[in-house]
C-alpha cells in the first residue's frame, strides 16, 4: 500500500515486475493519472493472484474494461471511486468473483448491466452512484438473481421506469435509489427483505401510499423518502427500530398516527411540506408515554411538522421530546448534512396559546432551533417567564393575538427573569428584594416631611428646591399618585408596566406606596421626585445585580459549551 503518499505521475508501469507475488494493491488517494485501457490495465493483467485493487481518489481516465477478469481471475474487490473513468459497466465488473465494486463518483453513462442468475453470487456491494453529468441511464435491474449482495448504492444517476417488484435480496442491509426518475408505486414486497436497515428514495418521481409493509420492516432503522412523490395517508404502525424517518415535500394526507410518538428509537421525523391536518393531541400523548416508560425525554431529537395544516392546541405533552432536553447532547448528520435538536412547528394553523416550553426554548436553549412563525397563535394568558432576552431573528414572524383581536410581537407576552433554572429567582427576585428597600425609603423619606411641615410651615431654601423639582416634572401637580413616567423611564421595560403607577413588580403588579392622607401639592411633588430617586437608585442596584449574574452565567455557559462541543465531536468521531 502506497495510500496517500502523494504519487503524482503516470500510473506506475513497474508493478508488472510484482505479478507472481501481489495479492493487494492500494494507491488510493494520490495524483495517479493514465488510462485505464493503456496505463492501468496492461502492467495489472498478468497479476492472476491480485484480489483486491483499490485505485480511489486518483485521476484515471478512460473507460473501463475486462482485462484483469480472464480465467482464472480472482479479483474480488474493484474500488475507483472518485476518478475520471467513463463510459458504460462491462458486465464482467457483476459476474463472479467479485464482491464489491465501488465505481461512485465518475462519470460513467449507460445502462446497468443485467445480472444474470447465478453469475453474480459473490456480488455483495454495488457502488455506482453520484455519476457526474446524466450519469447512469435505464431501469433498475433486479436484483433477485444476487442473493448475496448487502448494499446497494445508486443515488445521482437518471435511472428510470417502475421500481422491479421481485423480492429484495434477503441479505440487503442498505439500498440508496435517491435522484433518480423512477415513477410508479413503490413495491410493499419490498417490506420483506428482514434485514434492510436504510432505504434512501429522496427525490424520485413515485406515486402512491407508503406501504405499511415498509414502515413496519423489523429492521427498518433509515426511511427517507423527502421529495419522492408519495401520497395518501401515513401507515398506522411503525417498526420499532426506526431511527430516521425523512419524509418532507411529499403529499401525504391525513391525521399525523400517534404511533411515530411512541417509537422507542426515533430520533428524527421529518414531515415537514406536506398536506397533513388535525390537531397533535393523541401524537403528543404517545410522546409523553414513551418518555414515562423510558424514565427520561423522548428520543426524538428532530420534530419538524412545518408547512402543514396541522390545527388546535399544541399540548404541552410535546414538552417531552428529547430536542427541548437541555442536558442531551445530540447533532445527527444525515446526507452529509450536521443538523441540531429541532423542533419546527411553523407554517400550520395553530390557534392555540403560544406553547410556553416552545417559547422557554426559543429564547433559553442555545442548542435548540425552534420554529413557531406563520401560526394564528392565541395569546398566552400571562407573560411567559423566560431567563434571556429573545433574539430578534428568533422571535421574527411570531405573532398571537389577544382577546381584542390585536396582533402583538411575541416579545410582548415574554417576561425576562433570571435564573439559569428558568425559575423565578435571579434576577426577578433581586428585583423584588431592591423594590421593598425602595418602597421603605420612601415611607421613611414621607415621615420625615410630615415632621418638617408640622415645626416650621415652609423653608426658604425648600421652596426654591421645590420650584427646580416642580418645573422640572411639567404639569404634573395634578396627579396625586406617584408619577408613573419617571419611572418607567428608569425601570427596564421587562420589569414595568408602562400604564401603572408606582414601582411596578417584574410581573406587571403594582406596590403601593405609603402616602399621608391629606398631603399638599408641594409634598406631592417632593414625594414624586425622591420616588424618582429611589426608583433609579433600585434600578442601578438591579442593573448591578443583572450584570453580575451575567457574568457569572456567560462564565457557566462558556465552561458548558466546552463542554457540549468536546461530546459532540466525541460523538460524531464515534459515527464516523
Amino acid at each position: 500500500t502506497l495510500a496517500g503518499d502523494g504519487l503524482a505521475c503516470p500510473f506506475p508501469a513497474g508493478v508488472e515486475g510484482l505479478a507472481d507475488t501481489i495479492r493487494h494493491l492500494d494507491l488510493s488517494l494520490n495524483e495517479l493519472h493514465g488510462s485505464w485501457r493503456e496505463h492501468v490495465a496492461p502492467p495489472l493483467a498478468k497479476a492472476t493472484r491480485l484480489a483486491s485493487l483499490r485505485l480511489s481518489l486518483n485521476r484515471i481516465k478512460g473507460p473501463l474494461t475486462c482485462d484483469l477478469h480472464g480465467k482464472g481471475s480472482v479479483l474480488a474487490l474493484v474500488a475507483l471511486t472518485q476518478n475520471a473513468v467513463d463510459g458504460g459497466v462491462p458486465a464482467c465488473l457483476v459476474e463472479v468473483p467479485v464482491e464489491e465494486l465501488h465505481l461512485s463518483g465518475n462519470t460513467l453513462t449507460g445502462r446497468l448491466p443485467a445480472i444474470a442468475r447465478g453469475a453474480a453470487d459473490t456480488l455483495r456491494v454495488l457502488s455506482l452512484g453520484d455519476q457526474a453529468g446524466e450519469g447512469l441511464t435505464g431501469p433498475l435491474p433486479s436484483f433477485s438473481s444476487a442473493p448475496a449482495l448487502t448494499d446497494v448504492r445508486l443515488q445521482s444517476n437518471s435511472l428510470s421506469g417502475e421500481l422491479p417488484t421481485d423480492p429484495l435480496p434477503a441479505r440487503l442491509v442498505s439500498l440508496d435509489l435517491s435522484n433518480n426518475q423512477f415513477e410508479g408505486k413503490l413495491p410493499s414486497g419490498w417490506g420483506d427483505a428482514v434485514a434492510l436497515e436504510s432505504l434512501v428514495l429522496d427525490s424520485n418521481r413515485l406515486r402512491g401510499r407508503l406501504p405499511p409493509a415498509i414502515a413496519v420492516a423489523p429492521s427498518l432503522r433509515i426511511l427517507s423518502a423527502s421529495s419522492a412523490g408519495l401520497e395518501g395517508d401515513l401507515p398506522d404502525s411503525w417498526g420499532p427500530s426506526l431511527v430516521r424517518a425523512l419524509l418532507s415535500n411529499n403529499s401525504f394526507t391525513g391525521r399525523l398516527p400517534p404511533s411515530l410518538g411512541g417509537l422507542p428509537a426515533l430520533q428524527m421525523l421529518d414531515l415537514s411540506n406536506n398536506e397533513l391536518d388535525g390537531d397533535l393531541a393523541a401524537f403528543g400523548d404517545a410522546v409523553a408515554a414513551a418518555a414515562a416508560e423510558a424514565g427520561a425525554a423522548s428520543p426524538l431529537r428532530f420534530l419538524s411538522l412545518a408547512a402543514n395544516r396541522l390545527y388546535g392546541d399544541v399540548p404541552s405533552t410535546l414538552a417531552s421530546i428529547g430536542a427541548l432536553d437541555v442536558k442531551a447532547v445530540w447533532g445527527a448528520a444525515p446526507n452529509g448534512a450536521l443538523v441540531g435538536k429541532t423542533l419546527n412547528l411553523t407554517s400550520n394553523a395553530f390557534r392555540g396559546p403560544l406553547p410556553a416550553f416552545a417559547v422557554r426554548a426559543l429564547a433559553d436553549a442555545k442548542d435548540v432551533a425552534v420554529g413557531l412563525a406563520d401560526n394564528p397563535w392565541a395569546c398566552p394568558p400571562a407573560p411567559v417567564p423566560v431567563r434571556r432576552v429573545l433574539p430578534a431573528s428568533a422571535a421574527q414572524g411570531v405573532e398571537c393575538e389577544r382577546d381584542g383581536g390585536e396582533k402583538v410581537p411575541l416579545a410582548n407576552v415574554v417576561r425576562v427573569v433570571g435564573g439559569r433554572d428558568g425559575g423565578d429567582e435571579g434576577r426577578e427576585g433581586d428585583g423584588d428584594r431592591l423594590r421593598e428597600a425602595a418602597k421603605k425609603r420612601q415611607h421613611d423619606d414621607d415621615d420625615d416631611d410630615d415632621d418638617d411641615g408640622d415645626r416650621d410651615g415652609s423653608d426658604e431654601r425648600e421652596d426654591e428646591g421645590e420650584g427646580k423639582k416642580e418645573r422640572r416634572h411639567g404639569d404634573d401637580d395634578d396627579s396625586s399618585d406617584v408619577d408613573s413616567k419617571p419611572v418607567a423611564a428608569a425601570v427596564p421595560r421587562s420589569h414595568v408596566d408602562p400604564g401603572a403607577s408606582g414601582l411596578a413588580r417584574p410581573d406587571g403588579g403594582e406596590d403601593d406606596v405609603d402616602r399621608e392622607p391629606g398631603a399638599g401639592a408641594r409634598h406631592d411633588g417632593v414625594a414624586r421626585d425622591r420616588a424618582v430617586e429611589a426608583a433609579q437608585a433600585a434600578d442601578a442596584a438591579l442593573r448591578a445585580a443583572d450584570a453580575k449574574a451575567k457574568r457569572h452565567e456567560e462564565e457557566e455557559e462558556e465552561e458548558d459549551d466546552h463542554h457540549h462541543h468536546a461530546a459532540l465531536w466525541l460523538l460524531l468521531a464515534a459515527a464516523a
